[in-house]
């Protein structure tokens, strides 16, 4: 015990322990936290939503706001001359941007719906006060001892992101618990037929959408039936879902019998992502000497951006992530006053997938055979939007 009690000693005393203690100190006495504060809303956004945002994505959202930040604080320190009194009014700006949308949401949730207008404006306004408070009221001697415990709940904040960012890179670099696993064989012969597998997401039978549509499509069903395709009459999906559906057809199996299927009030869906990853059809095909061609769908979680061929369309303008970004902070005013249409704007990229899969069946044709070509496409489909 003596020993341990001195070796403790001796770190403590070391010249490498004082200087980071030194900086731990330094750090919770400088207002570091509206700097912090910055990467939280997007950091947490992305966490939560991993699976379905590629990494890439996250970081110029990342960026501009830090610089934005730091902008915004050397402005206001131009202003009232005083640090720790700009700190605090960047960081009421921050969170009056970040969260009016969330906000919003849990308002109209609750089934308090207020006009969006009304709302802009007095979320407006009760920022203006507190930030008027902060100028005119707040004590430049008791700031500073507010400082550490800012610091503190944005550390602790960033915290909760991070282990669930970290849980899901431990997820999918792991492999699933698969109760049972179909082992299909394929000869390899370069004679197999192409095999293109194309999904219309939310594109409902015929009858259906008859009766809850008023669209007629008898005419494209029976060109269908002419060209010798057979047409389910009363075909229905295997689960209510895409994912799950996705991940029973490409495994060839219904997913109860090949993972421990989530509770109905779970959201981890991780087990059902890597068997879209890893799929028993993928993987014999491969086996058998095919190549694959991919189309980019939006979903992350079913886009095999390692196949053969991975065919997107041109990255330009705001990301999907982007534009969720904005609908959760108060730059969602600028479609409530009609300045901007960010429905619009997000159809676009399902309008762009859509047509380089239509542009692109002519080059699909030069692909070497034998071939397995994926087209998920999601248009029609309402914006459900990220969490």
């Amino acid at each position: 015990m003596a020993n341990v009690i001195e070796v403790v000693g001796r770190v403590r005393s070391s010249a490498m322990y004082q200087k980071f203690r030194h900086r731990i100190e330094r750090f919770l006495l400088s207002p570091a936290y509206f700097l912090l504060f910055s990467i939280y809303p997007v950091f947490e956004l992305y966490a939560r939503n991993a699976h379905g945002i590629p990494p890439s994505d996250v970081f110029r959202p990342l960026l501009v706001s830090i610089l934005l930040t730091l902008l915004l604080f050397w402005v206001v320190r131009l202003v009232t001359r005083h640090h720790d009194r700009s700190a605090m009014i960047v960081f009421t700006i921050l969170f009056a941007f970040y969260y009016y949308g969330h906000v919003r949401s849990l308002l109209y949730a609750s089934g308090i719906f207020i006009e969006p207008v009304s709302l802009s404006i007095a979320w407006l306004g009760m920022a203006m006060l507190i930030i008027t408070w902060i100028v005119r009221r707040a004590h430049a001697w008791y700031m500073p001892a507010i400082v550490p415990i800012l610091n503190l709940i944005v550390v602790v904040l960033l915290l909760f992101p991070l282990l669930r960012l970290a849980r899901y890179l431990v997820a999918v670099t792991g492999s699933v618990e698969r109760n049972s696993m179909k082992a299909v064989q394929l000869q390899r012969n370069f004679s197999n037929p192409d095999i293109y597998y194309i999904v219309l997401d939310a594109y409902t039978r015929s009858d259906v959408m008859r009766e809850k549509y008023g669209y007629d499509n008898s005419s494209f069903i029976d060109s269908l039936k002419n060209m010798g395709f057979y047409v389910a009459e009363c075909g229905q999906a295997n689960y209510g879902s895409t994912s799950f559906s996705l991940a029973s057809t490409l495994n060839m199996d219904y997913l109860q019998n090949i993972i421990k299927l989530p509770e109905p009030n779970e959201i981890d869906l991780l087990p059902v992502f890597e068997l879209l990853e890893s799929n028993v059809v993928r993987n014999a095909l491969t086996n058998a000497g095919y190549k694959t061609a991919v189309f980019a769908s939006g979903f992350y979680w079913v886009e095999w951006r390692d196949a053969d061929y991975f065919i997107s369309p041109p990255t330009h303008g705001l990301t999907e992530f982007e534009i969720v970004i904005i609908f959760s902070t108060y730059a969602r005013v600028l479609d409530d006053f009609q300045v901007v249409n960010l429905d619009d704007i997000h159809a676009d990229r399902y309008r762009e997938r859509t047509r380089l899969v239509l542009e692109s069946f002519d080059v699909l044709m030069d692909i070497p055979s034998p071939k397995f070509v994926f087209i998920h496409l999601s248009a029609p489909h309402e914006r459900h939007g990220i969490d």
